[in-house]
């Protein structure tokens, strides 16, 4: 999806931005011109978002992925990141429904369904997290840790037949 517009002072603010995106010290002024000329560009807010959690400052990149989602509800990785800002806040609820947005927005984010997983296996749910886990293993069979949060789910629910008999 190409979020720039083309033929506009936001097309070659964007242009600048990823040349210098995501380490680069001027990262952020970068986005910052990008939003001034396209203050619904999502992508925009969204890579802002990554820098300011990267310069540690959540407060600013939860805005930035809510930002980029208001403007733009479709792409997957803004929800998923905002569902991890809110986890780490210890709001598990927040976390889930940003996740669960990803995975409406992005059928695809394996780190949505395996982060999800997660959220249901620690509150008991290890049946729905084994699903999650399981596609997102589907998604992306590389991944050794939610591999191993699949087999550790699956051992569990195992475990907890044995001692229902």
């Amino acid at each position: 999806m190409l979020w720039a517009k083309v033929g506009t002072s936001a097309e070659a603010a964007y242009r600048a931005a990823v040349a210098l995106y995501p380490h680069h010290a001027d990262a952020e002024a970068a986005w910052r011109a990008v939003i001034a000329a396209d203050p619904e560009h999502a992508e925009a807010h969204y890579s802002l978002g990554i820098v300011l959690t990267g310069r540690g400052d959540k407060t600013g990149a939860e805005a930035a992925y809510r930002t980029a989602i208001a403007a733009d509800p479709q792409p997957g990785p803004p929800h998923c990141n905002l569902g991890r800002l809110l986890y780490e806040r210890g709001d598990k609820a927040g976390a889930e429904a940003a996740w669960r947005a990803a995975i409406t927005a992005d059928p695809e984010h394996a780190g949505a369904h395996g982060n999800l997983g997660s959220v249901l296996a620690e509150r008991g749910d290890l049946a729905g997290a084994a699903r999650l886990f399981a596609a997102a293993m589907k998604i992306n069979p590389s991944d050794a840790g939610v591999k191993a949060n699949l087999q550790q789910a699956l051992r569990m629910l195992k475990e907890e037949e044995h001692r229902k008999v």
